[in-house]
Parts: C-alpha cells; sequence; structure tokens
C-alpha cells in the first residue's frame, strides 16, 4: 500500500484512512476545528500509530533482511515527518529542534566517524561523557563516546562531521537548539571504572564552536 493511502493532506484538511476508520481534522479555512497545536499532536500519533502497524517488531536473523527492514521504517519515518514540516510551512508554524551534543556508542554516526571519537581499535573506550558529583547531585555516568580533540588531533574531522549534521537536521526543523553546548568548553571525562580517575578537560572552545555556528547560520538555523 501507498503511505498517502493514510494520510491525505489536502484543502486545509488532514484525514486519516486507515483500517480503524477516518479521523478529519476539520477544514480550517473558517477557523473552525481544534487548534493547530492539537492537530500536529494528533497527526504524529497517527504516524507513529501507522509505523507500529506496518512495522511490527519481528524476529530475524539474517542481518540483510535486518537492515533493510530499519531502512524501511525509517524511510517511511522520514516521509511522514516531511509531510507534517510541509503541512507546518503551510500553517506558517515553525518547528523547533534540539541536537544531542553527546551520541550513543550504537550510533552509526559514531562507528561511521571513529577517527572522531575516542574509541579503542577494538570498539572499547576508557572514559565516557557524564557529570562529576556536586553539591545537589551524585556522579551521573551517561556513558557517551567523548570527542576525540586533544593535542595534535585534526579538529577539522570533527568540525566537518558537525556540520554533516547540522545539514541533515535543518531538513527537519526551523530552528535548532544546540545541547550542552558548554561542552565545546569544558567538560567531564569520567573513568568507566573508577571514579578516581574522572577528570575535568577543557574542550577547544572558539576554534571549533565559531565554525560550527557559522555554517547553522549559513542553513538557515
Amino acid at each position: 500500500r501507498s503511505a498517502n493511502d493514510d494520510f491525505l493532506v489536502a484543502n486545509n484538511t488532514i484525514v486519516n484512512n486507515s483500517a480503524e476508520g477516518g479521523i478529519d481534522f476539520g477544514d480550517q479555512s473558517d477557523g473552525a476545528g481544534p487548534a493547530l497545536s492539537t492537530r500536529l499532536n494528533l497527526y504524529n500519533n497517527l504516524i507513529v500509530s501507522t509505523l507500529n502497524a506496518y512495522f511490527k517488531p519481528v524476529t530475524i536473523t539474517d542481518n540483510s533482511s535486518r537492515i533493510n527492514y530499519f531502512k524501511n521504517q525509517q524511510a517511511y519515518l522520514h516521509k511522514k515527518f516531511a509531510e507534517l514540516r510541509s503541512y507546518a510551512m503551510e500553517m506558517k508554524i515553525e518547528l523547533w529542534g534540539d541536537l544531542p551534543f553527546y551520541l550513543p556508542i550504537n550510533s552509526p554516526l559514531v562507528w561511521k566517524n571513529r577517527e572522531c571519537f575516542t574509541i579503542d581499535s577494538d570498539g572499547t573506550f576508557p572514559f565516557i561523557s557524564g557529570a562529576q558529583a556536586g553539591k545537589h547531585f551524585d556522579r551521573q555516568e551517561w556513558g557517551h563516546p567523548l570527542y576525540r580533540w586533544g593535542k595534535g588531533i585534526d579538529l577539522e574531522k570533527v568540525i566537518n562531521f558537525w556540520k554533516r549534521r547540522l545539514k541533515y537536521i535543518s531538513n527537519l526543523f526551523d530552528f535548532v537548539r544546540l545541547d550542552s553546548a558548554i561542552r565545546f568548553f569544558t567538560f567531564a571525562k569520567l573513568h568507566v571504572s573508577s571514579s578516581d580517575l574522572d577528570q575535568i578537560c577543557f574542550g577547544p572552545g572558539e576554534k571549533i564552536f565559531e565554525p560550527i555556528l557559522g555554517y547553522a547560520r549559513q542553513m538557515g538555523l
């Protein structure tokens, strides 16, 4: 089935033609119907419910089949989000997003760009992201690999990595918040087995932040 069978956007009206029955959000040309935020939330819920219905969890033992399964799932979700953004633009609604500073170890971006992270050749990493114990909180282990930006490291690789992330997310949102941007300047380096080896380190600061921020501006973010 075509995804368009399930979600139709026409004449300012969103309709769900699922097997469970249609849901009409109402033609907003005369100001009737739910508020825009409610309609967008409903539309998002329809995307999620349809995604769950079409891509039910299955046991896949073949790696290529598993990869294709997730590729198809992500392609479908991207298509639905593109429709959502198109509708938001039509309604003159800005979408604001969040770009996480750290990435999980199982992220394809991390494994594709391992030279940008402090990951050993065997896939392990002795230090992780987190926060040292403070006056009002205990030691926090977040578990992300750290960026590789010590002495003698080619910062251009990390800068280009961030530019690729920004270019991608510019297709999703109108504005983006750089989460934990302070960690371009200072960050905690937690040892995986001993808190006695934890450190507070200085990042490259403006050397990396300024070109990243400038590129974000070029992308219209």
